[in-house]
């Protein structure tokens, strides 16, 4: 099924009946126009809503996918849509390996419970894209307390935490000489560096605004903000790391950033906290 995130364009299952074992995987924004995507046997089905069934006797060059569910025993292959989301159609496919297919009663058996299927997983798909969308622009914890029903105006809570504020050196002079798509790529790659360690450390970026990025490290006590300043001076030591190695990477003339040239990524970064002085700043 598709699904809104900035990252991820749609999320499946597989089930295989040995070893008995589900698994869960992700499709990335792009994956539409790619060979496996074009040449899928529900591309139909997704796009247009359109049923898809085949048997498996001989092989179907056409439909890579199927040649591999034939070589490990497919005899029948049928694909259904559920209730349209967003863009496109979830779909649900099933296979099986009896000599001689699928029968007539249990195709019509599989189209009868679709609409139950549908409405359960159309449920779920709406609310894995709220989440997303509130864990994007909010952050996982104030979108965990918005669908808690916290929307109430002039109403907060304090909170005890370590925070880390970042900006770029030199931002508006590097905006003003490069192009806009090498702006977009140079901050995609700088908050990738910089929001990657936070995520991975309890932490959460709570706003980013032009160039500057806002995160929080939770205390798990009151007074106690010993975990997260470690969490939260990992996190800043991982980020500048990370973004050496873009610079290190853009400054090879074999991959240059854009046609202006590369740009060197240069940050401010503080902690503070607002207990007693366990917080770190680095500049």
């Amino acid at each position: 099924m598709g699904t809104l995130h900035p990252q991820t364009a749609g999320l499946g299952a597989r089930w295989l009946r040995e070893p008995n074992f589900i698994e869960r995987y992700r499709t990335l924004h792009g994956s539409q126009s790619s060979e496996e995507y074009l040449r899928s046997p529900i591309r139909a089905t997704i796009e247009r809503g359109t049923p898809f069934r085949r048997r498996l006797v001989n092989d179907t060059p056409e439909y890579p996918l199927l040649s591999e569910l034939r070589s490990a025993g497919a005899t029948d292959y049928f694909a259904l849509a559920l209730s349209r989301i967003y863009r496109g159609f979830p779909a649900v496919t099933w296979a099986t390996d009896r000599p001689d297919g699928f029968t007539g009663a249990e195709i019509a058996a599989l189209e009868e419970i679709n609409p139950a299927l549908a409405a359960i997983v159309g449920e779920r798909a709406i609310r894995r894209i709220t989440d997303n969308l509130l864990n994007t622009y909010l952050g996982p914890l104030a979108g965990r307390r918005v669908l808690a029903g916290q929307i109430r105006r002039a109403v907060g809570e304090r909170l005890h935490a370590v925070i880390m504020m970042t900006d770029m050196r030199g931002f508006t002079a590097l905006s003003d000489r490069l192009p806009g798509d090498a702006v977009i790529e140079l901050l995609d790659d700088y908050f990738d560096a910089i929001v990657t360690p936070v995520e991975a450390r309890k932490g959460e970026t709570l706003k980013i605004m032009g160039d500057g990025a806002l995160s929080i490290f939770p205390a798990a006590d009151k007074g106690d903000f010993s975990e997260a300043s470690t969490q939260a001076l990992e996190a800043a030591l991982e980020g500048l790391e990370r973004l050496g190695m873009v610079n290190r990477r853009d400054a090879k003339p074999t991959e240059p950033r854009s046609e202006s040239g590369s740009a060197c990524i240069s940050v401010r970064l503080f902690l503070v906290t607002s207990g007693p002085p366990t917080g770190s700043t680095l500049r």
